[in-house]
């Protein structure tokens, strides 16, 4: 038997993912380039397909490195990030 907690706990992760696939629609389909990076060592941890077309990349060169190590950014602008 399926208690009221249960049952809201049930709508909350439905309503989560939604809401993700909502967001990674948005990002795959976005015509701005963008990528995502871990915030401890700005490692790219995704890239929309605007940003693979733009810097011409494929999804395995973009994935796993910083933009720094990519000679996406420069030295100076790394250090304000």
């Amino acid at each position: 038997e399926r208690t009221w907690a249960a049952l809201e706990r049930a709508k909350a992760e439905r309503e989560r993912r939604e809401i993700e696939q909502r967001y990674a629609c948005l990002f795959q389909e976005s015509p701005v380039a963008t990528s995502l990076a871990r915030e401890r060592d700005s490692v790219r941890v995704s890239a929309n397909p605007a940003f693979l077309r733009l810097f011409e990349l494929s999804p395995q060169e973009a994935v796993g490195f910083t933009s720094l190590e990519q000679g996406l950014i420069d030295e100076a602008r790394a250090e304000q990030t």
